[in-house]
């Protein structure tokens, strides 16, 4: 379980959560009919009853199924104008414009050499698009690294002329007119392929990996 969404009409505590190891809590609404949130994600909660003491009701519920063995989880992706697949398998349309966060890696950490000792640098990718027109269609995106804290490199393509540019820090935009891995030198990179296919590059203590 990772949070319940419930309101409540006469008083601001109204729902009483049971968790299937005999825990309970008392979650707060809003009171008049306001939504609340109560967050669940961090107590490892897998088996819960609910126990209203007035008028009062559910609206959402949002929790992490587990994939059956050999059937690993449905990838995330963005296509059309633009229908939205997100990596817990939920899908949507969206119909908006502007420039939007669409993804973003962090956590892992990379390895490399620097004067002759093995360094590390927290992963923090970061990938953003943006829709305009009438039908919000894909005008750009956005790949940005931010690894070890600070910006390293970007990479670029636009409707304009659909091809990619990069550039690093202090540095303008330069166009990419062949496939080429950038920065994996320094434990992270992109590593462009083909027009039309990029992948995230890291080197770890075994070996490089792409994400």
């Amino acid at each position: 379980l990772i949070s319940l969404n419930f309101w409540d009409i006469e008083n601001s505590n109204d729902l009483i959560i049971s968790f299937g190891s005999g825990d309970t809590t008392t979650a707060n609404a809003g009171g008049n009919g306001q939504a609340s949130q109560e967050q669940f994600f961090n107590k490892q909660v897998t088996d819960w009853s609910l126990i209203f003491r007035g008028s009062g009701g559910v609206n959402g519920i949002r929790y992490c199924r587990p994939n059956p063995p050999g059937n690993p989880p449905p990838p995330g992706g963005v296509i059309g104008d633009p229908h939205i697949s997100t990596l817990d398998g939920k899908h949507y349309l969206l119909l908006n414009q502007g420039s939007f966060s669409l993804w973003r890696f962090s956590g892992p950490q990379a390895e490399f050499h620097s004067e002759g000792r093995v360094e590390k640098s927290d992963v923090d990718w970061q990938i953003y698009t943006h829709y305009s027109g009438h039908q919000s269609f894909t005008k750009g995106l956005l790949l940005v690294d931010q690894s070890a804290g600070h910006f390293r490199r970007a990479l670029e393509m636009t409707s304009q002329d659909c091809v990619w540019r990069t550039r690093t820090e202090g540095n303008d935009w330069e166009v990419l007119k062949e496939p080429q891995l950038l920065s994996a030198a320094v434990g992270t990179g992109f590593n462009i392929t083909s027009h039309n296919h990029v992948r995230l590059y890291m080197n770890t203590k075994d070996g490089h990996r792409e994400v």
